[in-house]
């Protein structure tokens, strides 16, 4: 896992967020594995006052999207090395488990 800053996360993957995301968790960690083939983010849970990580791979279309989440984490630590591990694991994994039926929008 190494880190990336906000500015290198957004430009692969910023469009990727629920715009009233920041009204819910404070993003404070931005990670890639696998020469950018999955991203992670570490969030801070405003509601709950606990910790979240949210892991993106690339769909059919090549854009990315949430793969894994997990929720009320303890602490900052714990949140870390769930992140690691998860994506190391989805790092290893073969781009089309990450594929996601995409539809065309309804008019």
């Amino acid at each position: 896992m190494k880190a990336i800053s906000k500015v290198r996360f957004d430009a692969l993957a910023g469009y990727s967020r629920t715009p009233w995301l920041c009204l819910f968790v404070e993003e404070y960690g931005w990670f890639e594995d696998g020469n950018e083939k999955v991203l992670g983010v570490l969030a801070f849970d405003l509601s709950d006052e606990d910790y979240d990580y949210f892991v993106l791979g690339r769909d059919t279309k090549r854009r990315f999207r949430t793969v894994a989440v997990e929720c009320s984490i303890e602490t900052a630590e714990e949140a870390q090395v769930r992140l690691e591990t998860r994506l190391a694991l989805c790092g290893r994994m073969a781009p089309e488990e990450f594929a996601q039926a995409t539809k065309k929008a309804r008019r």
